[in-house]
This record gives structure tokens, C-alpha cells and sequence, in this order.
């Protein structure tokens, strides 16, 4: 099998694991938004507000792109299970905030790892498909941090 052959399966292995993993977070948050205290926290991770299912669709173009094969997620990326508390408070919005961050941390890297596939395989398009899913997940982050900094704030005071 050739370099650009094993890349490729490697690309494919990574979108599908991508498309799961997104899927699985679509679901997590969704539990999450569900019990969360915070209005802001609560309109962070809501699944319009994230783009997750707008991430799905575009790995799926992705997968067009690089010509249907069969499934071969690469087992890389699974969400540990969170034990949430039917009751709201103020220290689970902050436990649910930090293992947001955790996911997208996750997320972000395998993005960005499939920006440096499609780049070395120059598949153009991919490229710009995959920044904008980055540049959404970016601001998902950058929002959840702010709502966690007000939380621990008031959480002190």
C-alpha cells in the first residue's frame, strides 16, 4: 500500500471516528443543558448554538469528498460517562463547564489533525470545510471558558 493510500485511510478512519465522537457530544450536551444552573452556560452549549449537528453534516461532505468507503473509524476519541444531578447548583455548572472543555479540547486537536491530512493530501475544499468546524469550536470554548470564569466568580463570592 502506497504512503498517499495509508493517509487516506487514515483520513477516512478520522472522519468517521469525528462524525461519532460529535454525534456522542451532540447527546452529552444535550443531558447537560438539561440540568445546568447557568442561563449563559445553558445557551453555550445548546446544540444551535454549538453547530454540532452543522459538524456532522459537514464531515459527511467531507466523506464525499474523499469518495465513499466503508466505515473505519479509528477508535481515538470516546466521552467518559458524567454523573449529573437532576438538582441544579452552581458546582455542577462548573464540573459540567470543565468537562465541556475537556470534549472540545478533544475535538479541537482531532480537527485540526484533519487539517494537516486533507492539507497533505491537498484536498482543498476538505480544507476549508474542516477550519470552519474548527473556527465554531473555537468560540464554543472561548464562550464556555468566559461562563466559567463568572461561575467560579461567583461561586467565591
Amino acid at each position: 500500500m502506497g504512503k498517499c493510500n495509508e493517509l487516506e485511510k487514515l483520513l477516512h478512519g478520522v472522519t468517521d471516528a469525528l462524525i461519532e465522537f460529535e454525534k456522542s457530544c451532540a447527546k452529552t450536551y444535550l443531558k447537560m443543558y438539561r440540568v445546568v444552573l447557568t442561563p449563559e452556560l445553558a445557551k453555550a452549549i445548546h446544540p444551535e448554538q454549538t453547530e454540532i449537528n452543522n459538524h456532522v453534516k459537514r464531515l459527511g461532505l467531507v466523506k464525499k469528498l474523499l469518495g465513499e468507503k466503508p466505515n473505519q473509524s479509528a477508535d481515538i476519541l470516546s466521552i467518559n460517562p458524567i454523573k449529573l444531578k437532576k438538582e441544579k447548583s452552581l458546582i455542577q455548572d462548573i464540573y459540567i463547564s470543565c468537562h465541556i472543555l475537556q470534549l472540545q479540547e478533544n475535538k479541537l486537536s482531532q480537527y485540526q489533525f484533519l487539517a494537516k491530512l486533507v492539507d497533505t493530501l491537498k484536498i482543498e475544499t476538505a480544507g476549508q470545510i474542516i477550519e470552519q468546524c474548527i473556527a465554531e469550536n473555537t468560540a464554543t470554548s472561548t464562550w464556555v471558558k468566559r461562563t466559567l470564569a463568572t461561575e467560579l466568580s461567583n461561586f467565591t463570592d
